[in-house]
């Protein structure tokens, strides 16, 4: 299908894109998993001999699978996860980044808007709009792409936000937006909607660092072995579901007591976001947006028991939601300007 606009959003935990057909917004999601093909398994199903939902993405010689069963393609040492500070310019990234492009549907686009952690902005965003091209070729569908813009990840919320309550941020009142991801925590200062650079940033510390260490007191309590499968404490929280470490059955319940003893990550990152944005007296309301925010909210409200705590809805899709709406008004504005 042809867009005007389309957003993607590649994080280190799951790539989100977003897409408006007629006036209904469609998200969709998939792991940020990129192992290596292996040609030699198909089904996902052996009773109905069903293929797998993923597709094979190649990338410089290197052939990827994607998609939301890609956990089924997964080997015992390679989980195709990336979580260096350079991911960006990772093969892995581009795999899924050219994924979401297939999975959103899109024979072209006009503009593609990307988000990147905020204090990576000035690494690697000329090499996001480079590395795509005018074409690209995923899974034999040829996709013709526009102009590709980046902008910080916290950005993106804030335009979520803003749609919804367009004349409160209209206002010039300064806001925190704070971002926790999978690896990184980003947060956003702004009035209206321009930028505090002094008041914002971002650093390594987010849910991946929470999950590793209730891998360890998992690990610990039964002396099964490292629980390196981090994946699956995250889908358990994500699903509200049970799940095995050996014979041993970790239920909600359990998860809940060793969150509640691995929170030393995120206030650590919460105290530095504090001391960052400085006096926050002036603060009319801190969002909290991304896939850690049910984690981060507790500690963020104990922090800041003076300010208006807002949980943005669907804070896992804010983002790409945002980026879809900031590509949107660009390309109607690009329209009005001739």
């Amino acid at each position: 299908m042809n867009f005007q606009a389309a957003a993607i959003d590649v994080g280190f935990g799951q790539t989100k894109w977003a897409v408006r057909l007629d006036e209904e917004i469609i998200t969709g999601s998939f792991p940020s998993l990129a192992p290596i093909s292996n040609n030699n398994t198909v089904t996902t199903n052996l009773a109905n001999f069903v293929q797998r939902n993923t597709i094979k993405v190649t990338v410089d010689g290197d052939t990827f699978e994607i998609g939301p069963d890609v956990r089924l393609a997964m080997g015992s040492s390679n989980s195709g996860r990336a979580l260096s500070e350079d991911f960006p310019k990772t093969k892995n990234y581009k795999a899924l980044l050219l994924g979401a492009l297939f999975y959103a549907g899109i024979d072209r686009v006009d503009i593609l808007t990307l988000g990147l952690p905020v204090h990576t902005m000035g690494l690697y965003a000329n090499h996001l709009k480079d590395i795509l091209g005018k074409e690209v070729e995923v899974n034999g569908r040829r996709i013709s792409i526009g102009r590709v813009v980046v902008i910080p990840q916290p950005v993106g919320s804030l335009a979520m936000f803003g749609s919804i309550n367009g004349s409160a941020i209209n206002d010039g009142h300064t806001r925190l937006v704070i971002d926790p991801g999978y690896v990184t925590t980003d947060w956003v200062v702004s009035s209206g909607y321009n930028m505090i650079d002094a008041r914002s940033g971002g650093r390594v510390g987010g849910v991946s660092h929470v999950l590793k260490q209730i891998a360890e007191l998992i690990s610990d309590k039964y002396q099964g072995g490292k629980l390196d499968r981090i994946e699956r404490i995250d889908e358990a929280f994500v699903t509200r579901k049970s799940f095995n470490y050996f014979k041993h059955v970790i239920s909600q319940t359990e998860l809940a007591e060793y969150l509640s003893r691995s929170t030393q990550i995120i206030e650590e990152t919460v105290k530095e976001i504090k001391t960052r944005v400085g006096d926050v007296e002036d603060l009319q309301s801190i969002l909290i947006t991304g896939g850690g925010a049910k984690f981060y909210e507790p500690i963020v409200r104990s922090t800041f028991p003076m300010n208006d705590i807002q949980v943005l809805d669907n804070p896992a899709f804010t983002n790409a939601i945002g980026f879809l709406l900031v590509g949107e008004s660009m390309k109607r504005r690009a329209e009005k300007n001739g």
